[in-house]
């Protein structure tokens, strides 16, 4: 039986059990987290309460404040520091206002529907596991890795952008496997360009890892099945509808300069926060120092909260381990392309991780220019990549497959696991 774990339990079975655990999860955080939760909820939720009252589906980044948490809906005078385009605080707004939902007090009922938002995108994901033509070892450590990226559930249960990132980018993957899998049919097309654009709605970092990972499976089509495989009809339509994802950018452009432009609102933030950390005004790092803790912040981050203690930086060895493990899948990956083997799930890791490195330059780039200029020295998290965070799983799932090893596959799901748990435990003894 190809697609069963030992014992005979089937892998479509196990994908739905993990899908309902995170289910619950991002509902029990939805319905029990205080609020705001952090990870900019407060913003996140002022800019929906924003354009549900004054009914403005482009409003001036300028104009927005931050609503009051103590007085109802009242709204304070501290500026609203986000810069993302509206697509998506308009739809939650238009959401709000059907059901009724106002102020902080209906918050729950938009939480519950960005975790019903996240835990579509895992369900997309999970498509990619029960397609690939994995072992069940492989199989399981990709679905079980997937669903412990410790944050997404807390996201999940939060009003954030980020969950229609996540769906987007998982809409992309899905998109991209199919398409290499297939063929550039009609609904693969669909998935990968719809996948696009409904990330690049939601933020510039999402549509730049989600329009990294289409150009990448459109080369990829064309070096397996020829440059007239650009040529077709099917992928030439796909083509001009993935041009929409240019306009909330092309918008921001007109408008401000820039498609992520430096509002007043984050000057004030961060002239407040550095007000706090006034060593940081005459602290500059050269450019290796800044890409150490560039990517060190990227591993601190991984976890919900920061490590605090001695133990808690030992767990990071759980995620160290797995990346390691990612990287020996792309290197297999590479190895087996060269060879002339032409793997969907190989070929989407490949393309995947291009994007990813690609984004992550750009990203290194233009937060060192903000620490030269202001020497403000935070602001790079791992969820900024959750559009395509199903890239490092599938990577660990090349390598497991490779030997169809039950060891290795067993220790991803116990370090995972492990890693998961404990993050899920110390998010609730600090919130409640």
């Amino acid at each position: 039986m190809p697609d069963a774990l030992p014992g005979g339990s089937p892998i479509r079975l196990l994908y739905r059990l993990i899908l309902l655990a995170y289910v619950c999860l991002c509902a029990l955080f939805a319905l029990t987290a205080p609020f705001p939760a952090g990870f900019d909820e407060h913003a996140h939720f002022s800019y929906v309460a924003h354009i549900a009252e004054r009914d403005d589906l482009a409003p001036a980044f300028d104009d927005m404040v931050l609503i009051g948490l103590d007085h109802g809906s009242a709204w304070t005078t501290e500026p609203n520091y986000l810069n993302h385009p509206s697509f998506y605080y308009v739809a939650v707004a238009w959401l709000a206002d059907a059901f009724g939902a106002s102020g902080p007090s209906g918050v729950t009922l938009l939480r519950l529907a960005n975790a019903a938002l996240s835990a579509a995108a895992l369900a997309l994901v999970l498509q990619i596991g029960l397609r690939a033509g994995w072992p069940p070892s492989a199989r399981l450590a990709f679905g079980v890795m997937v669903a412990t990226v410790p944050t997404l559930p807390v996201l999940g249960g939060l009003v954030t952008n980020d969950n229609l990132a996540w769906f987007g980018g998982a809409l992309c993957c899905l998109g991209a496997f199919s398409v290499l899998e297939e063929g550039p049919s009609r609904g693969a097309l669909a998935k990968l360009v719809g996948g696009f654009v409904l990330a690049s709605f939601a933020k510039l970092t999402a549509a730049l890892l989600a329009g990294g990972l289409l150009i990448g499976t459109l080369v990829a089509l064309s070096m397996r099945d020829g440059r007239r495989s650009l040529a077709d009809r099917r992928v030439l339509v796909g083509l001009a509808f993935a041009a929409l994802a240019l306009l909330p950018y092309l918008h921001l452009w007109a408008e401000y300069g820039s498609p992520a432009p430096y509002t007043a609102g984050q000057a004030a933030v961060l002239e407040d926060r550095l007000a706090a950390i006034p060593e940081w005004r005459h602290q500059r790092y050269d450019l290796p120092r800044y890409a150490g803790h560039f990517f060190l912040s990227l591993l601190m981050f991984w976890s919900p909260l920061l490590p605090r203690t001695g133990f808690e930086f030992m767990l990071l060895a759980g995620p160290l381990t797995c990346l390691s493990l990612a990287a020996a899948g792309v290197v297999l990956a590479v190895r087996s392309v060269r060879r002339g083997r032409r793997d969907p799930a190989e070929m989407l890791v490949l393309c995947g991780v291009i994007a990813i490195a690609a984004v992550l330059a750009v990203h290194l780039g233009f937060t060192f220019a903000r620490h030269l200029e202001t020497g403000w020295l935070k602001g790079v998290y791992p969820r900024y990549y959750f559009p395509l965070v199903a890239i490092v799983p599938a990577a660990c799932a090349v390598a497991v497959a490779r030997r169809n090893s039950w060891p290795l596959a067993t220790l991803v799901v116990v370090l995972s696991l492990g890693f998961a748990g404990y993050a899920g435990l110390d998010v609730a003894r600090t919130l409640f």
